[in-house]
């Protein structure tokens, strides 16, 4: 009985810790880079560029982008859906393109690189939604 007081803690304490490498800053691990129970379908409106989920009782409004959702990232799934028509007149615009992943607004001048996907257009300075001018680019120039 005694051997078993002494026995039970030792196992006990070798099986209680998770073991994750520290270089991956500890906790669980991944196998896969986006598993598919945090994947949510939906698509990105451009007119405001907000995001949407297929479980909303709503059609998207044109021009859009098909894909799926995973935290706060966009992974695009298709092309634009919607013709590119550019900015209308009488607005205050500036021309760029949007990263479709975290929706980041680089204008045409700035130096950061181009991340794929993305598409040119231009920023509606006031509202901060996004004109298309042309379909998606899946490689960086």
């Amino acid at each position: 009985m005694r051997r078993l007081f002494v026995i039970v803690p030792l196992v006990i304490a070798a099986c209680g810790g998770p073991s994750a490498p520290e270089e991956q800053g500890g906790g669980a691990v991944l196998t896969d880079r986006r598993p598919d129970s945090q994947r949510t379908p939906g698509w990105l409106e451009f007119k405001d560029l907000s995001a949407h989920v297929v479980t909303e009782d709503r059609k998207p409004v044109e021009p859009y982008v098909k894909g799926e959702w995973i935290g706060g990232r966009f992974d695009v799934r298709g092309s634009l859906v919607g013709k590119p028509s550019g900015a209308p007149r009488g607005r205050n615009v500036t021309r760029g393109w949007l990263e479709l992943r975290n929706r980041a607004f680089h204008p045409f001048n700035a130096t950061a690189p181009r991340i794929a996907p993305f598409i040119e257009g231009f920023r509606d300075d006031d509202t901060g939604g996004f004109y298309p001018s042309a379909d998606i680019s899946w490689t960086a120039p």
